[in-house]
């Protein structure tokens, strides 16, 4: 069109979607633990078997007590493995599956079963099963995770390596830290209703394909539930474990939170949505009313957001709505519940096709909702809407409508042009927060994988008056570029949704994309040719001069003198945002304790350029805190002051150098 500028290239077809889906699922099989990825089935992306210590871990508490917990899926950039994040992904891939099966045939994903009669995507989901059911012990119950144990003896971080090669001591975390409590062995009421829901709903789903496997699910699911019924008191998870309700010492509450999920204050208790969702899963799986009768018994006590105006679907630890899908699912469910969710659903279903409409982007997300994984609830709503109103027979154009156009945003309709997916779209996320992909020493990342997106709250070193813009593609940005199992599985249900409806014909196989090319300008429909892997990274892009300036100078050497350091400068020349953490460090010893930091960076300063320090930081705050201080010097002798660093959270400054400053400069944090 004359006057305006020529878009991206773009393809037209029928078929767009159709290898997002594949990849998008080959997410997981790269994410397997207990499998050596070979270059038959995984390309490039190779590497032996990741952790094989798994094989024998003992429980935190007794190093005595090991089990096998090797298989399932490492659940983000870390490789830890937990039973409810990998619950609320299994449930999401299956519904998949069941609403677009033609999507998902077998010999689709190039994974070793292959071939054997069975859809891909269910031998993918199987891996993560057979892990889940190795983490129930025999009174029922399930322990919640298993994680690396680090020099400390609590890390909650790897070594940085790739798995097959990491020296780290693995362990079933099951017991409190100390001073949280004195609790050992461990197995948290919603934790367990999670595992219950999700092998539930696996068994409806494998039936036809294998039954005894089927009935495997099974019984180990009616086995957690009777853990459940004969501890109706809520078992909390530990203190910090991941995808749970904020630790609270409820076993000092008296009376109990019982399985009624009624608090002795008149409060809901944390796991009634848990246990909600494996009673209704379980009465889809078997027709066995005691089920129906339970969550009957229990359902208007869920905080489902239906009636909320600001909040969105679901996500591990939060599966009231999961559960109202289980029950719609289920067939003699008894009317008048029936009814009565379905009015409320149809009310939450027109609330959010509202907001959508209204919105900038025409998602359903709201000015607060950029939190750290933004992307997820941005795709579970139209989710459970999809779910919800094929269940119900209301399924229709708006509902598809609103998935696209919250497709649309993940893959670049947004307000920075930039598709949260790799591989797909011409600006597409290169640099995810992932310990295989940071220390494999391979260019370029697998295309498939979604970040988690824009976050406005948990990195104090972004900041844009616009809620939407708080995002930076940043390997070592956790808040922005984490990836976890269950975000990726919305991204393989839109994809399948999209593709349905592009065409009726049968789903296509398509080859996988093996790798991302990270020079590439990637057309938004990827073809069944691979992209051939390159040498050359991606160049980082130049920092941000603060306004006024034309150049910016990163340090060339530093000093550490006392403090605590988390990266070096080097680490901050790699693109915006990189990051090097310098705080202080506590005085040991009797008496008074105090905190201090000393650290020095050396700069060169041009002659004849006008120099400014522009300083951008954060304070966490604690009881005794005072302020820090910059200074300058020319001789790394004699420092002058600069600069005061308030304890203010989330600021940045800007202070000018004296003029005809030039050569070595020293800059002193104190």
């Amino acid at each position: 069109i004359a006057g305006y500028e020529n878009s991206v290239p773009f393809t037209i077809s029928e078929t767009i979607f159709d290898n997002l889906v594949v990849d998008s699922m080959r997410y997981y099989f790269l994410q397997r633990q207990g499998i050596a990825l070979t270059g038959a089935n995984a390309g490039v992306w190779t590497h032996d078997v990741g952790h094989p210590q798994d094989a024998s871990v003992p429980l935190e508490s007794d190093a005595n007590n090991t089990r096998d917990v090797m298989q399932g899926w490492y659940d983000a950039g870390d490789y830890g493995k937990y039973v409810n994040a990998g619950a609320t992904a299994v449930s999401d891939l299956l519904w998949s599956y069941e609403l677009f099966s033609a999507e998902f045939p077998d010999n689709q994903l190039n994974i070793p079963e292959s071939g054997n009669g069975v859809p891909d995507i269910l031998d993918e989901i199987r891996w993560e099963l057979e892990w889940m059911l190795k983490m129930q012990d025999a009174d029922g119950g399930f322990y919640h995770m298993v994680k690396s144990k680090g020099g400390d003896g609590r890390s909650e971080w790897d070594s940085d390596t790739t798995p097959d090669v990491s020296p780290d001591l693995r362990f079933i975390r099951d017991n409190d830290v100390a001073g949280w409590g004195t609790r050992t062995n461990v197995k948290p009421t919603s934790v367990t209703g999670d595992a219950v829901a999700a092998l539930a709903h696996a068994a409806e789903v494998f039936a036809p394909f294998d039954a005894a496997f089927a009935n495997e699910l099974l019984v180990s699911a009616e086995a957690g539930w009777t853990y459940l019924q004969n501890n109706p008191q809520y078992i909390e998870p530990i203190k910090g474990a991941p995808y749970t309700i904020p630790y609270v010492d409820f076993e000092s509450v008296s009376p109990p939170l019982a399985s009624s999920c009624t608090a002795n204050n008149g409060s809901i208790a944390p796991d009634c949505d848990d246990r909600a969702w494996a009673a209704a899963a379980l009465y889809r799986a078997t027709g066995n009313t005691q089920y129906r009768d339970y969550f009957d018994s229990i359902y208007q006590k869920l905080n489902t957001t239906f009636t909320s105006t600001s909040e969105n679907a679901y996500g591990p630890g939060l599966v009231s709505i999961p559960a109202v899908l289980a029950y719609f699912a289920a067939n003699n469910q008894t009317p008048a519940v029936l009814s009565d969710l379905t009015n409320q659903f149809n009310g939450w279903r027109d609330h959010m096709l509202t907001r959508s409409n209204n919105a900038i982007w025409q998602t359903t997300l709201l000015d607060a909702d950029y939190y750290w994984g933004s992307n997820y609830p941005n795709l579970t709503t139209p989710l459970a809407l999809a779910v919800g109103t094929t269940l119900l027979g209301s399924y229709d154009d708006a509902i598809v409508d609103l998935s696209r156009k919250s497709f649309n945003y993940t893959l670049g309709i947004n307000s920075l042009q930039f598709s949260f997916v790799s591989g797909y779209g011409e600006n597409s996320l290169q640099h995810p927060f992932s310990q295989i992909y940071n220390f494999d020493n391979k260019p370029g990342v697998p295309a498939g994988i979604m970040s988690g997106g824009v976050n406005e709250y948990n990195n104090a070193f972004l900041y844009s008056e616009f809620p939407a813009k708080n995002y930076q593609d940043n390997a070592a940005a956790w808040s922005t570029n984490e990836h976890t199992v269950y975000w990726n599985a919305v991204v393989v249900f839109h994809s399948a949704l999209a593709a349905q409806e592009a065409t009726t014909n049968t789903a296509p196989t398509p080859t996988p994309t093996p790798t991302q090319d990270p020079n590439a300008t990637i057309v938004p429909t990827p073809t069944n040719t691979p992209i051939p892997p390159t040498a050359t990274p991606t160049p980082a892009p130049t920092a941000t001069p603060p306004a006024g300036s034309t150049t910016m100078n990163v340090p060339i050497a530093e000093n550490l003198v006392s403090g605590n350091q988390t990266n070096d400068y080097t680490f901050a020349h790699i693109q915006d945002y990189a990051l090097e953490v310098v705080c202080e460090r506590q005085s040991t010893g009797p008496g008074q304790k105090y905190d201090y930091v000393d650290h020095v960076w050396e700069f060169t300063i041009p002659a004849g350029q006008e120099a400014q320090t522009f300083v951008a930081y954060a304070w966490k705050g604690s009881s005794g805190v005072d302020d820090l201080n910059l200074a300058y010097s020319a001789d790394n002798v004699t420092f002058n002051d600069l600069l005061t660093l308030g304890t203010t959270w989330n600021m940045s400054q800007t202070v000018a150098m004296p003029a005809g400053l030039s050569g070595t400069i020293y800059i002193r944090l104190t």
